[in-house]
């Protein structure tokens, strides 16, 4: 149900956020963020 669904998305973002060399969201920047 949803409460695995947020589980999901929690897990994906620790781990993005684990690749890109930040420990939590508060680090992420302009730099991180592509223009498609």
């Amino acid at each position: 149900g949803a409460a695995r669904a947020l589980e999901i998305l929690r897990s994906e973002m620790e781990r993005t956020l684990g690749l890109i060399g930040c420990a939590r969201m508060a680090e992420v920047d302009a730099r991180f963020v592509g223009r498609g």
